[in-house]
């Protein structure tokens, strides 16, 4: 039996692993902040698994955590869109290479909406709320003539109309 020994760069008392581990969780962390959907993508046994679960277990909220290689998660996701559209929080699948077919549902059917106005400064109104929960949106944004963009509520903001093209992503 041969046994290997694996060299560490040290910097200040600490291995260069545990920096390299602390930066990627770090990056991951503001990954889920900015990003829908993140995925960990690298060789067998390279500690992909191990880094989710960092992040699971620090996450404050609920989180799902789903193996495609036990048959029991698999079972679950038998009806992937009955299955994930309840779910709120931090969702794990682990192994999701295994079923490609769960790509387009994580995609899914996010729902934007936009009202423009024709004030320089907007407020919330009894409609804009009604219509937040009424119609299932994720968000609302009113793009307004004014010069600055601001929050109305939390999932409202106001957008100026000048800042519109350089602030909103295309969907997709």
């Amino acid at each position: 039996m041969r046994i290997e020994r694996q060299a560490l760069d040290f910097h200040g008392g600490v291995p260069a692993m545990h920096i390299e581990r602390t930066a990627r969780l770090a990056e991951l962390r503001r990954q889920l902040r900015q990003f829908r959907v993140v995925g960990l993508l690298g060789a067998r046994q390279v500690g992909k698994t191990t880094l989710a679960r960092e992040v699971a277990a620090a996450f404050r909220g609920q989180t799902t955590h789903f193996d495609l290689e036990r048959p029991e998660d698999v079972a679950r996701l038998r009806e992937p869109e009955l299955a994930l559209a309840p779910l709120r929080g931090l969702v794990v699948l682990d192994e999701i290479q295994r079923r490609p077919d769960l790509f387009p549902v994580l995609r899914g059917r996010r729902r934007l909406g936009f009202e423009f106005k024709r004030t320089t400064a907007p407020s919330l109104t009894p409609s804009m709320r009604s219509t937040l929960a009424d119609l299932g949106l994720v968000s609302l944004t009113v793009v307004h003539a004014g010069q600055n963009s601001f929050p109305l509520a939390p999932n409202v903001r106001a957008l100026a109309f000048r800042k519109l093209i350089a602030e909103v992503k295309p969907i997709g």
